[in-house]
């Protein structure tokens, strides 16, 4: 893809106490598009999720996926991640280093 179609923006996290994103990969069929919801949460209250390292790959062969209701490109080989990954029936939580920075 030669030009970004995002149109997401990141709400800023706050530093006391350590707050962090993590991405809720929406139910949907293994063919339905990937829709996914940030969340803001504390280290301090535990939370519960999975983690998923999917920087690497090349930067530039991008598909859209969509985040918090906006266009968000991801890699190839994330998006395939997620759709392997993404439950049809409940929603499934990640911190995800390409999408929660």
């Amino acid at each position: 893809m030669e030009q970004s179609t995002n149109t997401f923006r990141y709400l800023p996290l706050k530093t006391t106490p350590q707050e962090f994103r993590i991405v809720l990969i929406q139910p949907g069929s293994f063919s339905s598009p990937i829709n996914c919801t940030l969340q803001h949460v504390y280290l301090k209250d535990n939370p519960s999720f999975e983690t998923l390292s999917y920087v690497w790959g090349d930067p530039k062969d991008t598909v859209p996926i969509v985040l918090d209701g906006h266009i968000f490109d991801v890699t190839i080989n994330l998006e395939s991640a997620l759709r392997h990954l993404r439950w049809e029936d409940a929603t499934r939580s990640f911190w995800v280093d390409a999408i929660c920075p």
